[in-house]
């Protein structure tokens, strides 16, 4: 899960995900843009909850990915899932780009998540290539939604009585494969 609520770049530029995406784009760079920061409330209000009990309910575990800067500000979205046995990675300090990130905002990231669950996080979100396995980003803001949570619930149901499917968190995944390649002749 992705936990990037305050994350984002909005009065001082937009989001670089959300600037990647055109042709549809609207700037908000002179004030605090309301309606994504209602967005964002509303998953850390109550989509959070949502994709966690239904994860709870398939006693399946996962990675949640945040933000230094979202952690800093509300600490609440990272104690509860640290406390249900999910995992936390830092995502970075904001919402951006990791290439050439100063030693400094990537400290301050794992700082804001070592104050706020008492540990490190665990890993770093990053693109690996060669890995066999597949990673869903799940947004609080979008699938928290009670019209897309029925969605979730099916997907999660259907995963949990198929045989072969290991859902596990990355430090799990990684254990594995390690253990894997040490096996190998």
């Amino acid at each position: 899960m992705d936990l990037p609520g305050g994350g984002c770049r909005h009065a001082n530029g937009t989001c670089w995900a959300m600037a990647a995406r055109p042709p549809i784009r609207e700037e908000v760079t002179t004030h605090p843009d309301s309606c994504m920061e209602t967005h964002y409330a509303y998953g850390a209000r109550a989509g959070i909850w949502r994709i966690l009990d239904a994860f709870a309910k398939h006693d399946m575990r996962a990675t949640f990915s945040a933000c230094g800067r979202a952690v800093a500000h509300s600490p609440q979205l990272v104690r509860e899932p640290h406390q249900a046995e999910p995992e936390i990675s830092a995502h970075g300090w904001r919402w951006e780009s990791h290439a050439n990130m100063p030693e400094s905002t990537e400290h301050a990231a794992i700082a804001a998540i070592r104050d706020a669950t008492g540990g490190r996080p665990v890993g770093w979100l990053l693109r690996e290539t060669g890995a066999k396995m597949l990673s869903i980003g799940l947004h609080l803001r979008i699938i928290g939604r009670p019209g897309r949570m029925r969605a979730l619930a099916d997907i999660l149901a259907h995963v949990a009585k198929t045989p072969g499917i290991w859902v596990a968190p990355r430090r799990e995944i990684a254990a594995h494969w390690r253990k894997r390649a040490q096996e190998l002749p």
